[in-house]
């Protein structure tokens, strides 16, 4: 017996596994809604499990960010999804397993290094520096990256823009205020 193709994608579409999947996608469409569009920046849902919605941050600072909002998140997401979320966890670790990193002001960070280039197999070997070598090359690499970001004005270190946009200070200052 021959069923029309409607039928077929009617019995796929009502498999747990597509429920799931579409409440993921209607959680994916409304996240900038939900959060507001800063947040929306330094996070993305990264899937959902048994409802759990797992969510990756930029950082550790928009984990804890958003897990002490947590309650209120979960509240406005559950009232746009058919079938309620239970709970949200929030990890920086998810961050950089689907995509590179954002083309923001923030990927010029002194503190990231650039990646090795994958050499092919048609290339010479290349001799592997020492210990010694390898920091001294590192270290000109943050010295030169540094020499145009502007100071923090509490302790005069280079400090990348979007630290002083954020917090008017740099990272380690406002991580001092914070605790003191």
């Amino acid at each position: 017996m021959l069923k029309s193709l409607n039928h077929i994608v009617e019995a796929l579409d009502n498999q747990p596994f597509w429920q799931g999947q579409k409440q993921f996608q209607q959680i994916r469409d409304c996240w900038a809604d939900v959060v507001g569009a800063d947040r929306a920046q330094q996070t993305r849902p990264h899937s959902l499990s048994r409802s759990i919605l797992y969510v990756a941050t930029s950082s550790s600072v928009w984990s804890q960010d958003l897990s002490l909002n947590c309650r209120s998140i979960l509240k406005q997401l559950n009232a746009r999804l058919s079938t309620p979320i239970e709970t949200i966890r929030f990890s920086p670790g998810w961050w950089y397993q689907e995509q590179t990193l954002p083309q923001t002001e923030e990927s010029e960070h002194p503190s990231l290094v650039d990646q090795p280039e994958v050499s092919s197999s048609a290339d010479p070997p290349v001799e592997q520096p020492t210990p010694q070598t390898a920091f001294e090359q590192w270290a000109a690499k943050i010295k030169a990256r540094s020499q145009n970001l502007p100071l923090c004005p509490q302790c005069h270190c280079p400090t990348p823009p979007g630290e002083l946009k954020r917090w008017h200070v740099c990272g380690l200052c406002a991580t001092k205020q914070w605790q003191g």
